[in-house]
């Protein structure tokens, strides 16, 4: 009769936990979207394996769903974590308004685990901790390693191919033989095999019940396969291309398959050795009381509550103060400087920034000086509406060959010396936050979350753009630019 009323509610302690998490994600529902977004994202592979983390971390959940509420802790550790709950809100909220979306999305986790301590108690919060973790497998705090995959995977397989004889010429990532060219771009980096292997290495570790030098043993043996693989995956494409003279099902159709039934070998090989590992001495589970409580102190669960929701109370208190359009349009008109002229028509430089609400572009002349200025403006910014980027391009199609941080009193500035088709010429970039000057694109950014934050209502942003070609030479360029900005009046 026990075990029959034990089995009847043995799904109570997950639901809890579930509903927990649930109330979470919708609280912080543009961190939701935007991890959808990634996982959708089958043009960018990379975290196309996120829903299947994500499943493997309910079922985490579940496969521990006995644990309940533990005994009563004291009123000091339930404030300090409210605290942090309430901190890791607020920086969320900053990054969020910052447009920093690898930061508001590494803060989910934390958020998570915070909430589960306050509502439902510090043992559920411990034995979840694993499952929620295990989400981080998902996130994108793995593309910094992009740079140092891709580097690895180019030495690699340049010594691979010529230990195998194959002629080559090595050009950056660009790999040339007699039959072609082929790229080591980006994806070629092996990271999406890197990320799956370290998980599935890591649930290894897991469910065997590890120490941590058995996980980090399983970790780097998956580390190692992942590697291996993809190495000899662009190796045996290059050499597929030069044996057929680049007309191989691989190289002229798709190798994409051809990686994962790679890796997939390669993760059999992985279990049957952990097949062959003994497995490490387990201690006894702790009873489980079925009458122990499903939920933690009132006072924390109110406080987890009213943390959880403060988002949206800021959200839409932000969003009734908003900056209409009008005053976007308004702002970003360029009055003519006192002795310079507007003129027709535009150089070759094409900047891009994106969705900016309003851009200005006008060209000024006053004897020989010739400039250029372009004002993108933004009511709000936003994940995807950003002052940086990676789709913003100040300098447009231009080669970058020399960069300089320059201060005008109040003003900060970078100059950026292009070389085009045309020849070389000068690029001034100002990021500005209401009237404070940013030479930095992050920095301005912070700045803006910071002040919504502090003001409840969305800051006025701008990148601003000043360019004159180097005629005669970039010491004039930069006389005229002075002289351009003395005449706005702009002295911050």
């Amino acid at each position: 009769m026990t075990s029959l009323r034990r089995g009847s509610t043995a799904w109570m302690p997950f639901a809890a936990s579930m509903l927990v998490i649930a109330g979470m994600l919708v609280s912080f529902a543009p961190a939701t979207r935007a991890l959808a977004g990634l996982w959708l994202d089958t043009g960018e592979t990379t975290y196309t394996h996120g829903f299947l983390i994500a499943a493997v971390s309910i079922w985490l959940l579940w496969r521990g769903r006995d644990v309940r509420a533990s005994a009563a802790i004291s009123d000091s550790r339930v404030a300090l974590f409210a605290l942090c709950m309430l901190a890791a809100t607020l920086l969320w909220e900053l990054c969020f308004h910052a447009g920093i979306r690898d930061g508001f999305l590494l803060l989910l986790p934390p958020l998570l685990w915070l909430a589960l301590f306050l509502v439902r108690g510090e043992a559920v919060a411990r034995a979840s901790t694993f499952a929620i973790g295990f989400l981080y497998f998902a996130i994108p705090v793995w593309d910094y390693l992009n740079g140092i995959a891709q580097a690895g995977t180019v030495v690699a397989v340049r010594s691979m191919l010529r230990l195998s004889g194959v002629p080559t010429f090595f050009s950056g990532n660009f790999v040339q033989i007699p039959a072609g060219t082929f790229e080591i771009a980006g994806g070629c980096s092996g990271l999406h095999f890197i990320m799956v292997a370290l998980a599935v290495t890591a649930l290894i570790g897991e469910l065997r019940g590890d120490d941590w030098r058995g996980r980090l043993k399983w970790l780097a043996l998956g580390l190692l396969f992942a590697v291996l693989t993809n190495w000899i995956r662009v190796y045996t494409i290059i050499l597929a291309g030069h044996l057929t003279h680049m007309q191989h099902y691989l190289v002229r159709v798709s190798h994409y398959g051809y990686g994962w039934a790679l890796f997939g070998v390669a993760l059999f090989l992985l279990f049957l050795l952990e097949r062959r590992s003994p497995l490490p001495e387990t201690s006894a589970r702790p009873t489980v009381d079925p009458n122990a409580a499903l939920f933690g102190a009132p006072w924390a669960i109110a406080a987890g509550i009213l943390i959880a929701v403060l988002p949206m109370m800021l959200h839409a208190a932000i969003e009734s103060r908003s900056v209409s359009e009008n005053q976007a349009v308004s702002a970003s008109r360029l009055p003519v400087p006192a002795g310079w002229r507007s003129e027709p028509g535009e150089s070759g430089w094409r900047p891009v920034q994106r969705e900016a609400d309003v851009i200005a572009r006008q060209r000024f002349r006053r004897e020989s000086a010739d400039v250029e200025m372009v004002v993108a403006w933004y009511a709000a910014l936003a994940q995807g509406k950003e002052l940086g980027g990676f789709g913003n391009r100040p300098a447009g199609d231009a080669v970058v060959v020399a960069s300089t941080r320059r201060e005008r009193g109040d003003q900060v500035i970078t100059e950026q010396r292009l070389v085009t088709a045309d020849g070389e010429s000068l690029l001034w970039v100002e990021f500005r936050v209401g009237s404070r000057s940013f030479a930095n694109a992050s920095v301005a950014q912070l700045w803006y979350g910071w002040q919504t934050l502090r003001h409840l209502r969305s800051m006025p942003s701008s990148v601003r753009l000043f360019h004159t070609a180097c005629a005669p030479d970039c010491d004039a360029a930069r006389a005229a630019l002075n002289s351009f900005l003395d005449a706005t009046g702009d002295s911050a």
